[in-house]
């Protein structure tokens, strides 16, 4: 990935506002998967996992998962998110829990135990009530899937559940799926996080089954990358983009996204060059909504490249023209509900020999 990595700057929000991957798009990727392996996924790498939506995801569907981010500041907000979701975290930036109970790290919560290694670990019999970094357990509500109902265009958590792990509202049938991804899982994922990238995961050959570019292939050196995801995939494994973007076609949305200076615009008719040890790629689109208030589009302009690039005046300046044309020109009021259409662009193709 690029040396000046934008992400490298701290963006609090982003968690937060930046919009998850609808549930179909999740299934659409595991069906093609599952079809090249002749099995289910068991294993997979999120190579810029930023926040970590696409890695729990992933790791909700019962794999273990690989997250690879080289920003610090985004493993920080990585690892802020995953405490709290019950997996059992594995990385080599967690010191060791010293005596004193609940003793804070240098990311802000309770450190976890390490193993000779270094790595994150879980004594037998430790209780995953008082151990933030336990596996999920199969009677959690989280170890199910979750596809959000819609309503009014807004996606409805169940009790119980988190929106980390779903914000979206799809508005396509999901495609057909094996019941394997569709039914609670009995295997406890774990989640294992690396600083590393793109192009030098620093993964063993043929480690994992699905390699994952979630809002992050245009980031790397395609060739580079390309030629580690051949290496680090199983044989007839699976590589993907995806891409979130807002409906540029609808007029409102097209000058939104020039005001955050959102970025390209991935179009369908162009796939990601995966190179000579992929198949040609294969499209899903996936069409859905998500809804924001006028202060959560602010906050989502925070987190583009664009926004973090600027000093403080162009920052201010960026902001300030995205509140006249939220409050202003479309006149939408402080906290009314903000429908924003979006699709989602799942590409996927196999790894040859």
């Amino acid at each position: 990935m690029e040396s000046a990595n934008p992400f490298d700057a701290d963006s609090p929000r982003y968690a937060a506002v930046r919009p998850a991957y609808p549930t179909p798009a999740l299934d659409a990727l595991l069906a093609r998967t599952e079809a090249s392996l002749g099995r289910p996924a068991r294993t997979g790498a999120d190579i810029g996992a930023g926040t970590g939506k696409m890695t729990l995801l992933l790791a909700d569907r019962g794999l273990d998962v690989t997250a690879v981010e080289p920003s610090a500041a985004m493993r920080r907000h990585m690892a802020h998110v995953l405490k709290t979701s019950g997996y059992l975290l594995q990385s080599d930036e967690i010191p060791t829990l010293s005596n004193t109970p609940g003793r804070p790290s240098s990311t802000g919560f309770p450190e976890a135990p390490s193993d000779a290694s270094g790595q994150a670990s879980v004594s037998a019999g430790a209780s995953p009530v008082l151990d933030q970094f336990s596996s999920r357990t199969p009677a959690s509500a989280l170890s199910r899937p979750y596809v959000p109902a819609r309503t009014h265009g807004q996606a409805s958590v169940p009790a119980g559940a988190s929106p980390v792990l779903d914000q979206s509202s799809p508005w396509t049938s999901a495609p057909a799926s094996s019941t394997s991804h569709a039914r609670a899982h009995a295997h406890a994922p774990t989640i294992r996080l690396l600083a590393a990238s793109a192009e030098d995961t620093g993964l063993p050959d043929a480690a994992t089954d699905l390699v994952v570019y979630a809002q992050s292939w245009h980031w790397v050196d395609p060739d580079a990358a390309s030629t580690e995801t051949a290496r680090i995939l199983a044989p007839s494994g699976t590589i993907c983009a995806v891409w979130n973007q807002m409906d540029v076609s609808i007029p409102w949305i097209h000058r939104l996204t020039r005001i955050m200076r959102s970025g390209d615009v991935h179009r369908p008719d162009r796939p990601p060059a995966f190179g000579s040890s992929f198949t040609s790629p294969v499209l899903d689109v996936i069409p859905w909504e998500d809804t924001k208030t006028p202060e959560e589009i602010l906050d989502l302009g925070t987190t583009r490249s664009s926004y973090l690039r600027q000093d403080r005046a162009g920052r201010a300046r960026m902001q300030e023209n995205l509140r006249w044309y939220l409050y202003e020109h479309l006149r939408f009021a402080p906290g009314e509900p903000v429908a924003i259409a979006y699709s989602t662009l799942v590409w996927t193709a196999e790894r040859l020999g």
